[in-house]
Protein backbone atom coordinates (compact mmCIF):
# COMPACT_ATOMS: atom_id res chain seq x y z
CA UNK A 1 0.00 0.00 0.00
CA UNK A 2 2.64 2.62 0.92
CA UNK A 3 4.16 2.24 -2.61
CA UNK A 4 0.85 2.95 -4.59
CA UNK A 5 0.81 6.21 -5.53
CA UNK A 6 -2.29 6.12 -7.54
CA UNK A 7 -5.39 7.92 -6.83
CA UNK A 8 -7.98 5.45 -6.67
CA UNK A 9 -10.73 7.59 -5.63
CA UNK A 10 -10.42 11.50 -4.01
CA UNK A 11 -13.62 13.14 -3.65
CA UNK A 12 -13.52 16.91 -1.78
CA UNK A 13 -16.35 19.24 -2.11
CA UNK A 14 -15.65 22.53 -0.05
CA UNK A 15 -15.12 26.08 -0.68
CA UNK A 16 -13.23 26.69 -2.90
CA UNK A 17 -13.99 23.89 -5.41
CA UNK A 18 -15.67 20.27 -6.05
CA UNK A 19 -14.08 17.44 -7.93
CA UNK A 20 -14.05 14.03 -8.10
CA UNK A 21 -11.19 11.89 -9.23
CA UNK A 22 -11.52 8.33 -9.97
CA UNK A 23 -8.77 6.31 -10.80
CA UNK A 24 -6.17 8.73 -11.33
CA UNK A 25 -9.01 10.46 -13.84
CA UNK A 26 -10.26 13.51 -12.73
CA UNK A 27 -14.16 13.44 -13.13
CA UNK A 28 -14.73 17.15 -12.98
CA UNK A 29 -13.26 19.90 -11.11
CA UNK A 30 -15.89 23.45 -10.85
CA UNK A 31 -15.73 26.27 -8.38
CA UNK A 32 -17.48 25.66 -5.27
CA UNK A 33 -21.14 24.41 -5.95
CA UNK A 34 -22.74 23.91 -2.85
CA UNK A 35 -22.33 20.26 -2.83
CA UNK A 36 -21.63 17.99 0.32
CA UNK A 37 -20.20 14.85 0.67
CA UNK A 38 -21.99 12.26 2.78
CA UNK A 39 -21.32 9.79 5.29
CA UNK A 40 -24.40 7.56 5.52
CA UNK A 41 -22.74 5.07 2.09
CA UNK A 42 -19.59 5.26 3.05
CA UNK A 43 -20.71 3.98 6.95
CA UNK A 44 -22.94 1.48 5.33
CA UNK A 45 -19.69 0.07 3.55
CA UNK A 46 -17.74 0.16 6.53
CA UNK A 47 -20.26 -2.02 8.08
CA UNK A 48 -20.24 -4.46 5.40
CA UNK A 49 -16.65 -4.37 5.56
CA UNK A 50 -16.75 -5.12 9.28
CA UNK A 51 -19.18 -8.01 9.24
CA UNK A 52 -17.39 -9.79 6.43
CA UNK A 53 -15.20 -12.39 7.44
CA UNK A 54 -12.80 -11.35 4.04
CA UNK A 55 -12.16 -8.07 5.51
CA UNK A 56 -12.60 -7.53 9.40
CA UNK A 57 -9.34 -8.74 10.85
CA UNK A 58 -8.15 -6.09 8.77
CA UNK A 59 -9.70 -3.50 10.50
CA UNK A 60 -9.52 -1.38 13.65
CA UNK A 61 -12.16 -2.88 16.95
CA UNK A 62 -13.02 0.35 17.71
CA UNK A 63 -15.35 0.12 14.67
CA UNK A 64 -17.64 -2.46 15.89
CA UNK A 65 -19.19 1.15 18.20
CA UNK A 66 -20.18 2.54 15.10
CA UNK A 67 -21.68 0.04 12.68
CA UNK A 68 -24.94 -1.55 14.51
CA UNK A 69 -27.09 0.36 11.86
CA UNK A 70 -28.23 -1.58 8.83
CA UNK A 71 -28.53 1.24 6.44
CA UNK A 72 -29.95 0.57 2.47
CA UNK A 73 -27.52 1.99 0.55
CA UNK A 74 -29.24 1.84 -3.21
CA UNK A 75 -30.40 5.34 -3.00
CA UNK A 76 -27.11 6.59 -1.68
CA UNK A 77 -24.47 9.05 -2.54
CA UNK A 78 -20.70 9.77 -1.47
CA UNK A 79 -20.91 13.28 -2.53
CA UNK A 80 -24.16 15.42 -3.24
CA UNK A 81 -27.88 14.56 -2.58
CA UNK A 82 -30.45 12.02 -3.98
CA UNK A 83 -32.92 14.42 -3.08
CA UNK A 84 -34.46 15.49 -6.89
CA UNK A 85 -35.86 18.66 -5.50
CA UNK A 86 -32.45 19.80 -4.46
CA UNK A 87 -29.94 22.31 -6.01
CA UNK A 88 -27.07 20.44 -4.29
CA UNK A 89 -27.40 17.21 -6.45
CA UNK A 90 -24.77 15.62 -8.83
CA UNK A 91 -25.25 12.57 -6.64
CA UNK A 92 -22.24 9.92 -7.10
CA UNK A 93 -22.91 6.26 -6.28
CA UNK A 94 -20.72 3.41 -6.40
CA UNK A 95 -20.96 -0.13 -5.35
CA UNK A 96 -18.98 -2.42 -3.21
CA UNK A 97 -18.14 -6.01 -3.70
CA UNK A 98 -16.03 -8.46 -1.62
CA UNK A 99 -14.27 -11.36 -2.91
CA UNK A 100 -11.77 -13.37 -2.55
CA UNK A 101 -8.59 -13.16 -4.60
CA UNK A 102 -5.81 -16.07 -4.40
CA UNK A 103 -2.92 -13.35 -6.51
CA UNK A 104 -3.89 -9.97 -4.38
CA UNK A 105 -4.97 -8.74 -0.65
CA UNK A 106 -7.08 -6.35 -2.94
CA UNK A 107 -10.22 -7.77 -2.10
CA UNK A 108 -12.08 -4.71 -1.79
CA UNK A 109 -14.03 -3.69 -5.41
CA UNK A 110 -15.73 -0.12 -6.08
CA UNK A 111 -17.37 -0.10 -9.77
CA UNK A 112 -20.39 0.77 -11.08
CA UNK A 113 -19.82 4.66 -10.32
CA UNK A 114 -22.95 6.78 -11.77
CA UNK A 115 -24.11 10.61 -11.48
CA UNK A 116 -27.16 12.45 -12.08
CA UNK A 117 -27.72 12.53 -15.73
CA UNK A 118 -30.36 15.27 -15.71
CA UNK A 119 -32.19 18.46 -14.52
CA UNK A 120 -35.36 16.19 -12.63
CA UNK A 121 -32.12 14.05 -10.90
CA UNK A 122 -34.14 10.61 -11.55
CA UNK A 123 -32.10 9.37 -13.96
CA UNK A 124 -28.46 8.11 -13.32
CA UNK A 125 -25.80 7.31 -15.73
CA UNK A 126 -22.87 4.91 -15.45
CA UNK A 127 -19.87 7.22 -16.25
CA UNK A 128 -17.63 4.59 -16.83
CA UNK A 129 -17.97 1.10 -17.36
CA UNK A 130 -14.17 0.62 -16.77
CA UNK A 131 -13.68 2.22 -13.40
CA UNK A 132 -13.20 -0.90 -11.78
CA UNK A 133 -10.93 0.13 -7.82
CA UNK A 134 -9.41 -2.76 -6.54
CA UNK A 135 -8.35 -1.88 -2.47
CA UNK A 136 -7.08 -3.98 0.45
CA UNK A 137 -10.00 -3.91 3.52
CA UNK A 138 -7.51 -1.40 5.10
CA UNK A 139 -7.41 1.01 2.03
CA UNK A 140 -11.00 0.89 1.90
CA UNK A 141 -11.29 1.40 5.97
CA UNK A 142 -9.47 4.90 5.11
CA UNK A 143 -10.99 5.53 1.99
CA UNK A 144 -14.37 5.32 3.31
CA UNK A 145 -13.51 6.88 6.99
CA UNK A 146 -12.32 9.82 5.45
CA UNK A 147 -15.39 10.63 3.46
CA UNK A 148 -17.13 10.25 6.79
CA UNK A 149 -14.60 13.20 7.98
CA UNK A 150 -14.87 15.07 5.51
CA UNK A 151 -18.88 15.05 5.84
CA UNK A 152 -19.15 15.08 9.56
CA UNK A 153 -15.72 16.12 11.23
CA UNK A 154 -16.65 19.52 12.80
CA UNK A 155 -15.73 18.64 16.17
CA UNK A 156 -12.04 18.46 15.18
CA UNK A 157 -12.17 22.00 13.70
CA UNK A 158 -13.83 23.68 16.99
CA UNK A 159 -10.22 23.93 18.60
CA UNK A 160 -8.64 25.19 15.48
CA UNK A 161 -5.00 25.21 16.60
CA UNK A 162 -2.96 23.41 18.62
CA UNK A 163 -3.83 23.69 21.88
CA UNK A 164 -2.56 20.21 23.62
CA UNK A 165 0.10 17.98 23.16
CA UNK A 166 -0.28 15.08 22.64
CA UNK A 167 -3.58 15.15 20.87
CA UNK A 168 -6.58 14.83 23.67
CA UNK A 169 -9.80 13.48 22.81
CA UNK A 170 -11.35 14.51 26.04
CA UNK A 171 -10.47 18.01 24.99
CA UNK A 172 -11.99 18.37 21.83
CA UNK A 173 -14.86 16.85 23.60
CA UNK A 174 -15.61 19.35 26.21
CA UNK A 175 -15.64 22.01 23.47
CA UNK A 176 -18.18 20.57 21.26
CA UNK A 177 -20.27 19.85 24.32
CA UNK A 178 -20.41 24.11 24.56
CA UNK A 179 -20.91 23.98 21.01
CA UNK A 180 -22.34 21.60 19.10
CA UNK A 181 -25.39 19.64 19.29
CA UNK A 182 -27.52 16.79 21.30
CA UNK A 183 -24.63 14.78 22.91
CA UNK A 184 -27.68 12.03 22.42
CA UNK A 185 -27.69 12.22 18.70
CA UNK A 186 -26.73 10.38 15.33
CA UNK A 187 -24.62 13.43 15.06
CA UNK A 188 -22.46 13.49 17.52
CA UNK A 189 -22.07 9.75 17.19
CA UNK A 190 -20.67 10.33 13.85
CA UNK A 191 -18.90 13.32 15.37
CA UNK A 192 -17.09 10.66 17.82
CA UNK A 193 -16.27 7.88 15.36
CA UNK A 194 -14.20 11.38 13.64
CA UNK A 195 -12.37 11.54 16.76
CA UNK A 196 -11.38 7.87 17.24
CA UNK A 197 -10.36 7.58 14.03
CA UNK A 198 -8.53 10.53 13.91
CA UNK A 199 -6.56 9.02 17.11
CA UNK A 200 -6.28 5.78 15.20
CA UNK A 201 -4.62 7.52 12.66
CA UNK A 202 -2.10 9.37 15.04
CA UNK A 203 -1.10 5.98 16.75
CA UNK A 204 -0.71 4.50 13.37
CA UNK A 205 1.68 7.38 11.81
CA UNK A 206 3.68 7.30 15.20
CA UNK A 207 4.61 3.52 14.70
CA UNK A 208 5.17 4.15 10.80
CA UNK A 209 2.25 1.61 10.15
CA UNK A 210 0.53 4.06 7.30
CA UNK A 211 2.33 7.19 5.52
CA UNK A 212 0.36 10.47 5.41
CA UNK A 213 0.72 9.94 1.41
CA UNK A 214 -1.95 7.30 2.05
CA UNK A 215 -4.16 9.12 3.77
CA UNK A 216 -3.96 12.03 1.76
CA UNK A 217 -4.47 10.20 -1.66
CA UNK A 218 -7.68 8.29 -0.27
CA UNK A 219 -9.53 11.25 0.05
CA UNK A 220 -7.98 12.97 2.86
CA UNK A 221 -6.81 16.49 2.19
CA UNK A 222 -8.11 18.37 5.04
CA UNK A 223 -8.11 15.42 7.56
CA UNK A 224 -3.91 15.24 6.70
CA UNK A 225 -3.58 18.58 7.45
CA UNK A 226 -4.97 18.53 11.18
CA UNK A 227 -2.87 15.55 11.70
CA UNK A 228 -0.08 17.73 10.92
CA UNK A 229 -0.66 19.15 13.94
CA UNK A 230 0.08 16.88 16.20
CA UNK A 231 2.74 14.55 13.42
CA UNK A 232 6.50 15.77 12.53
CA UNK A 233 6.20 13.58 9.67
CA UNK A 234 2.97 14.90 8.66
CA UNK A 235 3.79 18.21 9.11
CA UNK A 236 6.94 17.89 6.47
CA UNK A 237 4.94 16.34 4.37
CA UNK A 238 2.58 18.96 3.85
CA UNK A 239 4.99 21.52 3.89
CA UNK A 240 6.58 19.45 1.18
CA UNK A 241 3.56 19.40 -0.86
CA UNK A 242 3.07 22.66 -0.34
CA UNK A 243 6.03 24.38 -1.58
CA UNK A 244 6.55 21.79 -4.65
CA UNK A 245 3.10 23.05 -5.84
CA UNK A 246 4.57 26.21 -6.53
CA UNK A 247 7.88 25.63 -7.84
CA UNK A 248 8.04 26.13 -11.43
CA UNK A 249 10.09 22.91 -11.93
CA UNK A 250 8.55 20.55 -10.42
CA UNK A 251 7.16 18.15 -12.60
CA UNK A 252 3.51 16.87 -10.99
CA UNK A 253 0.66 14.76 -12.94
CA UNK A 254 -2.56 17.31 -12.78
CA UNK A 255 -4.46 14.81 -10.51
CA UNK A 256 -1.56 15.26 -7.69
CA UNK A 257 -1.42 18.99 -8.85
CA UNK A 258 -5.36 18.75 -7.57
CA UNK A 259 -5.49 16.99 -4.65
CA UNK A 260 -1.97 19.06 -3.25
CA UNK A 261 -3.97 22.44 -3.88
CA UNK A 262 -6.84 21.18 -1.95
CA UNK A 263 -4.49 20.13 0.71
CA UNK A 264 -3.30 23.80 0.40
CA UNK A 265 -6.59 25.48 0.64
CA UNK A 266 -6.94 23.94 4.02
CA UNK A 267 -3.34 24.56 5.53
CA UNK A 268 -4.68 27.76 6.99
CA UNK A 269 -5.61 25.52 9.83
CA UNK A 270 -1.34 25.58 10.09
CA UNK A 271 -1.17 29.36 9.90
CA UNK A 272 0.06 29.62 13.54
CA UNK A 273 3.42 28.23 12.17
CA UNK A 274 5.16 31.16 10.49
CA UNK A 275 6.48 29.37 7.57
CA UNK A 276 2.83 27.64 6.91
CA UNK A 277 1.61 30.78 7.50
CA UNK A 278 3.86 32.88 4.87
CA UNK A 279 3.39 30.29 2.36
CA UNK A 280 -0.07 30.12 2.45
CA UNK A 281 -0.95 34.10 2.49
CA UNK A 282 1.75 34.33 -0.45
CA UNK A 283 0.66 32.03 -2.71
CA UNK A 284 -3.05 31.09 -2.22
CA UNK A 285 -3.57 33.21 -5.06
CA UNK A 286 -1.63 31.88 -6.94
CA UNK A 287 -2.77 27.84 -6.65
CA UNK A 288 -5.84 29.28 -7.21
CA UNK A 289 -5.62 30.50 -10.51
CA UNK A 290 -3.46 27.62 -11.68
CA UNK A 291 -5.97 25.08 -10.26
CA UNK A 292 -8.30 26.98 -12.71
CA UNK A 293 -6.39 25.62 -15.45
CA UNK A 294 -7.56 22.31 -14.83
CA UNK A 295 -11.11 23.18 -14.67
CA UNK A 296 -13.05 20.51 -16.19
CA UNK A 297 -17.53 20.82 -16.67
CA UNK A 298 -19.84 18.25 -14.69
CA UNK A 299 -20.00 15.42 -17.48
CA UNK A 300 -23.85 16.30 -18.07
CA UNK A 301 -22.91 20.07 -17.97
CA UNK A 302 -26.46 20.99 -20.59
CA UNK A 303 -28.68 19.01 -17.90
CA UNK A 304 -28.11 22.10 -14.98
Amino acid sequence: MEKDSSIPLFVYSNQPISVYIIDNEVLFLEEYLELRNQFQLPLNFLNRLFTNPLTKTSLPPFLKNYLDQKINDEDLCICGLEDPYSYDGRCLRTKMTISADNDSDKVVQLSDFSLYEDKTRTKFHTINYNYKLNLTPYEAFILFSNLIYEARGSILLHNKYLVTMPFDKKQFIEIYKKNGPNLSSELFKIESFCLDYFEHLLEQLQTNSISPETILRLSGPSIVVLLANYNSKTRSLVYQRMTKLIDPTEILSIPEQIISSVMFFFSKYLAYLPKFSNLYTLNLKKVKQNLKLYSKKYPFKDSF
